[in-house]
């Protein structure tokens, strides 16, 4: 299978999106954060933002010193010009998702342990000057607050996400042009794969033992590949699951999809974090191998991050990945 590995993706797509740089905030290690095209004027300090949970914060100017309490968003706090501090499981974000690897020599982030035990000590140690979490931080507000100003938002895809963020920062016009391009980008993406609509596309995570985790066909804020007026449009296999579930290979072989788009998992630090696609026993197995994609190398893998519709740059990243692999121009 020539094409196996060609697409485990290259971060020097985002570039397009993310030119030029900003100055790093105070206590990032000064190689700058980059900064999105447009060049907006910061909406005037100071201002209160209120949360999803009805929490009010006045910031007196823009916060340069802003701790994340989820990785995932990481990636907005970046494409709005101002990179955190420290977040939960950042040495695993930076080097691990590929789309924030290019920025892992660039960016210091303090890593504050796990996401559901972050260490307060360290988030008091680096003195910020604004908090920022989801909802599901819900219980440690509290103790957060002690620390410094606390918002949290209910947060279920890449446009909430920015909107959230653009408001705490002062960059609600930078989000919104994000947001408009990557709707273009969708767009021409849907148009270019109408091509390809009597072939059918699965999304999948080998789970071992012959199992696979399916994206299924209803959008939700996590994928759009099967939605044809907000995603890509694909075309999944006649009973292929609505929402998201397990399928086994004997299933898979049923469906015999035209494409299969395999999504790594993470592996251990001291692998490097390095993605894991195709178990062994899969490859192996004469089920595997009798498939229609497999025989036309028509499988492609994608690091975890990079079909994604979740964050800001693995959308763009899930854009070029579906393009790069299925459309031949």
């Amino acid at each position: 299978m020539k094409k196996l590995m060609r697409l485990i993706v290259s971060l020097a797509l985002i570039t397009g999106l993310l030119m030029g740089c900003a100055t790093a905030p105070a206590g990032n290690n000064g190689a700058g954060t980059p900064e999105p095209k447009g060049g907006a004027e910061e909406a005037p300090w100071p201002r209160t933002v209120e949360d999803d949970l009805g929490h009010k914060v006045t910031l007196e100017k823009k916060p340069e010193r802003v701790v994340l309490m989820y990785f995932g968003d990481i990636e907005a706090a970046i494409v709005l010009g101002t990179a955190p501090v420290a977040v939960p499981d950042a040495d695993m974000a930076m080097n691990g998702l590929a789309t924030l690897k290019q920025y892992a020599s660039q960016i210091e982030i303090i890593d504050l342990g796990s996401r559901r035990t972050p260490s307060m000590e360290r988030i008091l140690e680096v003195s910020p000057d604004l908090i920022i979490g989801r909802n599901t931080s819900a219980n440690a507000y509290d103790e957060l607050n002690k620390i410094a100003p606390t918002l949290l938002f209910e947060i279920n895809d890449y446009k909430d996400c920015l909107r959230s963020y653009g408001k705490c920062l002062g960059a609600e016009k930078e989000a919104e042009q994000y947001i408009a391009e990557i709707d273009a980008l969708m767009t021409e993406a849907r148009e270019k794969l109408k091509t390809y609509e009597d072939k059918t596309f699965v999304i999948l995570w080998d789970l071992g033992k012959n199992t696979f985790g399916a994206f299924g066909k209803t959008a939700t804020g996590q994928q759009a590949y099967f939605d044809k007026e907000i995603g890509f449009g694909l075309t999944p296999p006649e009973g292929y699951p609505e929402e998201y579930g397990q399928i086994s290979l004997e299933t898979l072989a049923d469906f015999d999809p035209d494409y299969i788009f395999i999504i790594g998992q993470l592996g251990p630090k001291e692998s490097g974090y390095q993605q894991i696609y195709l178990q062994e026993e899969t490859t192996k197995s004469a089920i595997w191998q009798s498939l229609k994609a497999v025989k036309a190398e028509n499988v492609y893998f994608a690091n975890s991050a990079g079909l994604n519709y979740s964050t800001p740059l693995g959308v763009k990243m899930a854009i070029e990945t579906m393009l790069d692999s299925v459309v031949k121009e």
